[in-house]
């Protein structure tokens, strides 16, 4: 851009020193012929003018505007319902059963619940009974799938699927997969996030 400028200014320049030179040249001829002086004066007053102005414009500033609008970031972040916590969950049936696991290459109980809830923005302890702590309690009449299922007081965690049906991580040679609630023994725990939909 600054090349630009300077190349500009220079032929401003170089035409202001031409304009010069042709307003000379008229000056000696019209003396040589016996112009007027007047005329000459004129001439030479207009070429004064012109150089002022060009040179003006030579030393005037380019200025480049730019724009100040800032590229909006779309957000990474799925919108939070419980439906779409077990559309999600169900993505990642057969993955196997890792103790400790919370990725795709190994899940336990608790880590792959962590894991499909981080997708939500969700930030889940890798803690089955510390998830139980998460959000609220909601009757079994009222429960909805992808909520949190927790099993004998915080021992197992999965997510609901339907009446007596969820899905987990639950041990060695069985990995994620959708099964009956194994015991009666067990509660609803709604978790919320800030990007519910109402």
């Amino acid at each position: 851009m600054i090349s630009s400028i300077l190349s500009i200014r220079l032929s401003l320049l170089v035409a202001a020193a031409l304009a010069l030179v042709v307003v000379a040249s008229a000056l000696v001829v019209g003396t040589s012929a016996g112009g007027s002086a007047d005329a000459a004066a004129s001439v030479s007053a207009s070429a004064t003018v012109a150089t002022a102005t060009t040179a003006t414009a030579a030393a005037t500033p380019t200025v480049e505007l730019v724009s100040t609008k800032k590229k909006k970031k779309k957000s990474s972040a799925i919108t939070f319902t419980p439906e779409k916590v077990l559309k999600v969950a169900k993505r990642y049936a057969g993955t196997r059963y890792s103790y400790g696991g919370d990725s795709p290459s190994g899940f336990d109980c608790s880590g792959f619940t962590k894991f499909i809830y981080a997708k939500f923005g969700v930030d889940l302890p890798h803690s089955a009974w510390k998830q139980a702590r998460e959000g609220h309690r909601v009757s079994r009449a009222k429960a909805k799938p992808g909520d949190l299922v927790i099993t004998a007081g915080g021992a197992h965690v999965g997510i609901w699927v339907s009446k007596d049906r969820f899905i987990d991580a639950g041990f060695p040679g069985q990995g994620v997969h959708v099964r009956e609630i194994y015991t009666d023994n067990y509660y609803i725990v709604r978790v919320e996030s800030d990007t519910q939909e109402a």
